[in-house]
């Protein structure tokens, strides 16, 4: 009987440091820009693209909305691949602060909006 407070209590402050860390780092810290680089493939435009973790903590498991994701050139799938209407960045891996940067190619801009990461790790 004594050891259950002590899990309870022990539950309760993993739960804090959990809820503190998610907090962190909400889904507006994933910053996805785009742009056209001015190269036309096949007639279609080529889009850059740049995730960036504006967060101090590592985050992982970073998915994009990329509804209609249509590609006229391959997509390294180390940086983007493709998971029905969503885009996992990073192969699922950690982000830090550095900027991951890839290309495509297609008539027009796809949404890219982030979807969901997770906290890796936070200093």
């Amino acid at each position: 009987m004594v050891d259950s407070p002590v899990k309870i209590l022990s539950m309760v402050i993993f739960l804090v440091l959990v809820s503190q860390a998610s907090s962190q780092c909400p889904l507006s810290s994933i910053s996805v820009s785009q742009f056209k680089t001015g190269a036309k493939v096949e007639g279609q435009t080529q889009w850059s693209v740049t995730v960036t973790n504006k967060c101090r903590c590592v985050q992982a498991a970073v998915t994009l909305d990329c509804t209609g994701f249509e590609n006229i050139e391959r997509t390294d799938p180390e940086l983007m691949r493709v998971s029905g209407n969503n885009c996992i960045v990073n192969m699922g891996r950690p982000i830090s602060q550095v900027p991951l940067k890839f290309k495509y190619v297609w008539n027009q801009q796809l949404p890219l909006k982030p979807v969901s990461a997770k906290i890796y790790s936070c200093p």
